[in-house]
């Protein structure tokens, strides 16, 4: 029988200096938001029976501070 040797992913990604998980650790803003949504293929979606990205390019106007309130309270409370 051969001994397992515990495999550590702990050196396999970069480390992230402080002031870039800072930055990825804070609320986007709704332009940051809304370019995520823009850049977006138009028929692409979230999940399965999700809303197409076209949808909201399209409404956003109606939608746009709905959908930034929504992704802002994920990053909030993501349960």
């Amino acid at each position: 029988m051969q001994n397992l040797v515990p495999w550590s992913l702990q050196s396999r990604f970069p480390r992230i200096e402080s002031d870039s998980l800072i930055t990825i650790q804070s609320l986007p803003s709704n332009d940051e938001i809304k370019e995520a949504v823009f850049m977006m293929g138009g028929l692409k979606a979230p999940v399965r029976d999700g809303m197409h990205a076209l949808f909201y390019k399209k409404y956003w106007d109606l939608v746009g501070s709905s959908f930034c309130d929504l992704i802002k309270a994920i990053f909030v409370d993501p349960s």
